[in-house]
């Protein structure tokens, strides 16, 4: 097929190839038709298999890779970043940040009273080892290893404690206990614990309210000590001012003569009579006698001791209860109160008290009626120990 120049059309009887007429680069060699095909079927492919090839390690994780026709789980790590790998290879990520696995359990004390405790451990793989955890535990070693090894040694360690020791120690001792314990698994070269915190431990009902009254009792207890101080302190200073007023009207004493009373007298009856309210004021009617608000007898009184001052000790320290007075003076009675049934306390006074029981079989007291202590009323065979002798106050 030819071409005619002048008309621009084909020739049907000329066979030569078209591309003898029309001149395109590279078509005839096939070098502009191949490289583009193949750029096109690869980066196809590239696109297709974008998600099998890249994949990206995101913050606080690290890469594991397996490859199966190079020997399985590679050891080399992968950290933060775009990672290429073959489309066959398999890529693991780990979160290596802290994580905390938390535990509500019962567990029991040495006596086996239970107790409900919830606990948070914090824990991370180590890095270095990643590897090896992904081949020994894999993705899920948390709730393959992790959670049964701390609720077990947990367990283990309040085990050892008893009950008061449970709910009367500081929770960072057993926090410092399980944390050893934790370190001493099969899982520590693994993995790294660093936190246990005991977030609550909640005894039985029955158990709480009896720790509960305990302490009331130990409060009241206690409290009892501050009054008894408070009342001796009361006491001495009621001494004080007993002190004080003696020596008061002991001073004043001295100075009541029968005129100064007759001048009181006096000045308290212009005063009465000068009053605004409604009063009524009665004068005695014999001679020399004041008026009734005095009586009539101050003329005829005796005259009084010489005045005695009383001086105030400049140390005066506490009272020596120990000295005080019995509060029960009838002794035969207190005993028959604090013996124990069948002992015969009516026992004659004027004796001295010996600890080994007389031969006639009675319970002696002393003359001055001082109470005989409880353990004096048992019999040698209880084995208390007893002094030689009680002597007299």
């Amino acid at each position: 097929m030819k071409r005619r120049p002048e008309a621009d059309i084909l020739d049907p009887d000329d066979d030569r190839p078209i591309d003898e007429d029309i001149r395109i680069p590279f078509v005839r060699r096939g070098f502009f038709v191949y490289p583009v095909a193949v750029i096109v079927v690869v980066g196809f492919l590239i696109m297709a298999l974008s998600r099998s090839i890249f994949v990206y390690v995101l913050p606080g994780e690290i890469g594991v890779r397996y490859d199966p026709f190079l020997g399985g789980t590679q050891t080399d790590v992968y950290g933060e970043g775009l990672v290429v790998k073959l489309p066959w290879d398999r890529f693991y990520t780990y979160e290596i940040r802290l994580q905390n696995s938390r535990h509500n359990m019962r567990a029991l004390s040495s006596e086996g009273m239970s107790f409900d405790i919830e606990i948070s451990v914090l824990y991370r793989p180590k890095a270095d080892v990643l590897g090896e955890l992904h081949q020994e535990l894999g993705p899920n070693y948390r709730e393959r290893v992790i959670e049964p090894i701390v609720v077990s040694t947990v367990r283990e360690v309040f085990s050892r404690h008893t009950s008061h020791a449970v709910y009367s120690t500081d929770f960072s001792i057993f926090q410092g206990e399980i944390a050893a314990k934790l370190d001493d698994t099969a899982v520590r070269d693994l993995v790294e614990f660093t936190s246990v915190l005991i977030m609550r431990l909640e005894m039985p009902d029955i158990v709480r309210l009896a720790i509960n009254r305990k302490l009331e009792q130990e409060q009241i207890a206690e409290s009892y000590d501050f009054i008894l101080a408070s009342q001796r302190a009361e006491a001495e200073r009621k001494r004080i001012e007993a002190i004080g007023v003696q020596n008061f009207y002991s001073i004043v004493a001295s100075s009541l003569s029968e005129d100064v009373l007759t001048w009181q007298g006096i000045e308290a009856t212009v005063k009465l009579a000068s009053s605004d309210n409604a009063k009524m004021v009665v004068i005695g009617s014999g001679e020399g006698q004041l008026p009734i608000i005095l009586g009539g007898e101050i003329g005829a009184l005796p005259p009084g001791p010489p005045p005695q001052i009383v001086p105030v000790p400049e140390d005066t320290g506490n009272l020596d209860f120990d000295r005080l007075a019995p509060l029960f003076p009838d002794a035969n009675h207190t005993l028959r109160e604090l013996a124990p049934t069948g002992l015969d306390i009516t026992a004659p006074t004027g004796t001295i008290f010996t600890p080994d029981r007389p031969s006639d079989g009675e319970v002696r007291m002393p003359e001055d009626g001082n109470l005989i202590p409880p353990w004096a009323l048992v019999p040698n065979e209880a084995g208390l120990p007893r002094p030689t002798e009680v002597e007299r106050n």
